[in-house]
């Protein structure tokens, strides 16, 4: 039962709006901030590579994009949150 999503470099639109969410964890292993990165406009790259581990460690994957400056020259945001529950 697997799904096949394929992205066709020919289909892929001159730019799309791009999220990026990730967190900051303290010392004692405790998700302290919340991050998100919002790119109103960008382009993927066709050459990219993935790596998966499951072990705790960084893991080194490679995506390239190029972003787009809009009308007003902005990349993007970054939005910090600081998490209720830490």
């Amino acid at each position: 039962n697997t799904e096949i999503i394929e992205i066709n470099a020919n289909n892929f639109p001159s730019g799309v709006a791009m999220y990026l969410t990730t967190y900051i964890i303290s010392t004692e292993d405790k998700k302290v901030v919340d991050l998100t990165y919002e790119f109103p406009s960008v382009k993927m790259s066709a050459d990219f590579s993935s790596s998966m581990s499951a072990e705790r460690t960084g893991n080194n994957s490679k995506y390239e994009f190029t972003v787009l400056a809009g009308n007003d020259g902005s990349l993007g945001k970054i939005y910090l949150s600081e998490r209720v529950d830490a």
